[in-house]
């Protein structure tokens, strides 16, 4: 692996895990989403302090370049991350909808009461009116 691509990974890694600290120490960023990137950051550390890894995974892989396999690595895990950001995303959307619906619910309730007790306030009214 180039010097070049293991110094940027070095630097890269420290910046995210860093990053990832403030944001987490801010209340800006949720101990258990950040766990993904920490790790992330964590095994490009190790990929670039030992280049040796890489070369055998590429190797076997039957990748030649250890840089390709580098990207595949990246292109991997943002899909992964991707595919599990949606999963996310539509759970929240069906909690959100479950909500919605219960508050109508509520609402329509509550507004149905107050109607009811108008009428019978009314209707009290009414007869009271009639018998004077």
């Amino acid at each position: 692996m180039a010097l070049q691509l293991r110094f940027l990974l070095v630097i890269a890694s420290f910046s995210l895990f860093i990053y990832l600290i403030h944001k987490i120490k801010k209340s800006q960023m949720k101990i258990e989403d950040s766990i993904y990137w920490i790790f992330l950051s964590l095994c490009f550390l190790i990929l670039s302090i030992f280049p040796n890894i890489a070369i055998v995974i590429g190797k076997w892989m039957g990748i030649e370049s250890t840089v390709n396999l580098v990207f595949l690595v990246i292109i991997f895990m943002l899909l992964v991350k991707s595919f599990l950001q949606s999963v996310k995303i539509s759970q929240m959307e069906y909690k959100i909808n479950s909500l919605v619906q219960e508050i109508a619910i509520k609402t329509y309730e509550d507004y149905a009461k107050e109607a009811q007790n108008k009428y019978e306030i009314c209707r009290s009214y009414i007869n009271e009116q009639r018998m004077e």
